[in-house]
């Protein structure tokens, strides 16, 4: 066996080491048998090209090599040895190694934005404005309610998804950014094959040559329309709500008009008879004092009816009775308020409550005829699936009456409005009713919770109405 330089810097073993030691010095145990099949190729004459395989060094170090292998015959053409040359390809393997990693990071990273893209509802797109093709995602397809590959890739395809009420604007915009090369954002409706209305935010920017000419554009666009459907119900619950305070407002000035107004003329009008009559003051002063202290007392509760103080000063509970006992004296009615609640409550919560009794004990006295109301708080554990809450519960109840609801000009008396498994409300059979929407708002934004209001009639003698707040455990 010969060995040159070539072979000792590869290998390590210097000429003197390597002459006379068998070729397995250097074959790596587990590949014997491939050294076998080589030498079997070449006893058969076969020449062996760029045959990549593993070797072993003197330090014991593993190296990638290339073979090449010619069979050595003599003058009857018997094969009597074999040329070997091996070339180290360590680093080149190496090279390769790396970039196949590169390779699948970029395809792992790939996947993981178009997993994002699709969740997110976003897509892109590359026109080239040299050729007129435009390039769409697989999402972006999606988005506008094609299938894989559906789309014309021309910009006039494109067009013609726009809503027909939008499209004169978005080619405004596009025809902007091609003179300008600036960033351009828009936004924008599609109508997709099932006829359903998506909003879509697009925003794009064309990459100019040396010369300053239009060579492409690349964009992004985004499905809005979960975004623009909560806006369209935000703005519908504060137009609810508006509605709710206009209508109270409303009730207040009839009630100030209707009543304490008529009342005080009349009361001007006695004291112009009494200018007039002089001798009759000393008979009819005690009965105008008492008309004028009536007045004032209706003031005061109209005004505790806007904002009761006595929830600050007295508590939510000791506050609810005190404007119960008020207001039983007031209508000339008998209500019995009980409460199990011993902790103290939040104002925010006892403005909820404050509120709902409010509503409740109006509809009874007006509709039902009631002249004896209960009212009754109570604190009642509830363990849910997931956690243990704590719901206050307050429960008017009218006895003797006819069935009333909970709004007579809003609701049906037997409808019921529900909380499901969702952590959402569910209104089953009422009318647009702004005091719930008012009551519902309030609560998630004062306790986190939500508000139930159930009313009865399924016997003529009884309407009630209960109000079911839930929040976290602070009890």
């Amino acid at each position: 066996m010969s060995w040159n330089k070539g072979a000792q810097r590869i290998f390590g073993y210097a000429e003197a080491e390597a002459v006379g030691k068998p070729i397995a010095t250097i074959i790596p145990p587990e590949l014997v048998e491939e050294e076998n099949r080589i030498l079997e190729k070449l006893r058969a004459g076969v020449h062996i090209e760029h045959f990549e395989t593993v070797r072993i060094t003197k330090a014991g170090k593993k190296i990638d090599v290339s073979l090449s292998v010619s069979p050595i015959k003599d003058l009857t053409g018997a094969v009597v040895g074999a040329s070997k040359i091996a070339r180290d390809i360590t680093e080149r393997k190496m090279a390769e190694k790396r970039l196949r990693e590169s390779e699948e990071q970029l395809h792992i990273s790939e996947e993981r934005l178009r997993l994002a893209q699709k969740v997110a509802r976003i897509g892109t797109f590359e026109w080239n404005l040299k050729t007129g093709v435009n390039n769409w995602t697989g999402e972006l397809e999606a988005m506008y309610g094609l299938r894989m590959g559906a789309f014309g890739r021309t910009q006039s395809a494109f067009e013609k998804l726009i809503h027909p009420d939008d499209r004169a604007n978005v080619v405004r915009l596009v025809d902007s950014a091609l003179k300008s090369g600036e960033p351009t954002e828009g936004e924008w409706r599609v109508v997709s094959s099932d006829q359903s209305v998506h909003w879509i935010v697009g925003r794009w920017q064309v990459f100019m040559d040396e010369s300053g000419q239009a060579m492409r554009m690349i964009g992004v666009n985004v499905d809005v329309t979960q975004r623009k459907q909560a806006e369209e119900a935000l703005w519908a619950a504060n137009r609810k709500l508006i509605e709710a305070q206009e209508q109270e407002r409303a009730r207040i000035g009839r009630e100030l008009h209707d009543d304490i107004n008529q009342r005080l003329a009349m009361l001007a009008l006695e004291l112009e008879e009494l200018q007039e009559n002089p001798a009759e003051v000393g008979s009819r002063v005690q009965e105008l004092r008492r008309k004028t202290v009536e007045i004032s007392d209706d003031m005061q509760a109209l005004s505790h009816e806007l904002h009761s103080s006595r929830l600050e000063y007295l508590g939510v509970v000791k506050g609810l009775k005190s404007w119960c006992e008020e207001f039983a004296q007031r209508q000339r009615l008998e209500i019995d308020f009980t409460s199990e609640v011993l902790s103290v409550l939040p104002h925010e919560l006892g403005i909820c409550f404050f509120r709902v009794l409010q509503e409740a004990l109006h509809n009874a006295v007006k509709h039902s005829g009631a002249k004896r109301i209960e009212v009754e708080l109570r604190a009642l554990k509830r363990i849910s699936s997931r956690h243990p809450r704590f719901r206050q519960r307050l429960r008017c109840r009218s006895s003797n009456a006819r069935p009333w609801s909970w709004s007579n000009e809003y609701a049906r008396a037997g409808s019921s409005c529900e909380r499901n498994d969702h952590d959402s409300v569910e209104t089953k059979g009422w009318d647009y009713n702004p005091c719930l929407y008012s009551f519902q708002g309030r609560t998630r934004s004062a306790t986190g919770g939500w508000i139930s209001v159930e009313l009865s009639n399924a016997l003529r003698t009884l309407g009630w109405a209960e109000a079911l707040l839930l929040f976290p455990s602070f009890i």
